[in-house]
């Protein structure tokens, strides 16, 4: 039975130093893998956090441009109101003047 084994050519036909060989070729295979692995995740959270970063900026500047909107929109309310304000008073002068006339050629 201990022949069988030896025979065996799993066993007989590898010598030591090349299976440690291959063994150590492969651990090196997967370590390479895992860096490189590593490298891609490594890029692909970088370009994530870029993309996120980009993306809080345009909404930033959105904001900051929906902002300015508004102030303009408020300052262009503003100033129509104190123009019809400004006319209404206008209006009011005249028509005090105009009743002023009228009594006065009433008066006569």
């Amino acid at each position: 039975m201990a022949g069988l084994l030896a025979a065996s050519p799993r066993h007989s036909d590898v010598q030591p130093s090349k299976r440690d060989d291959r063994q150590r070729l492969a651990k090196e295979r997967r370590d390479e893998r895992d860096r490189s692995l590593a490298v891609k995740e490594l890029q692909i959270l970088q370009k994530e956090r870029k993309a996120r970063l980009l993306y809080e900026k345009q909404i930033e500047e959105r904001w900051r441009k929906l902002e300015e909107q508004r102030q303009r929109e408020e300052l262009r309310r503003a100033a129509v109101e104190e123009k019809r304000r400004q006319r209404f008073e206008e209006e009011k002068v005249c028509l005090c003047i105009i009743h002023l006339k009228s009594a006065s050629n009433d008066t006569q």
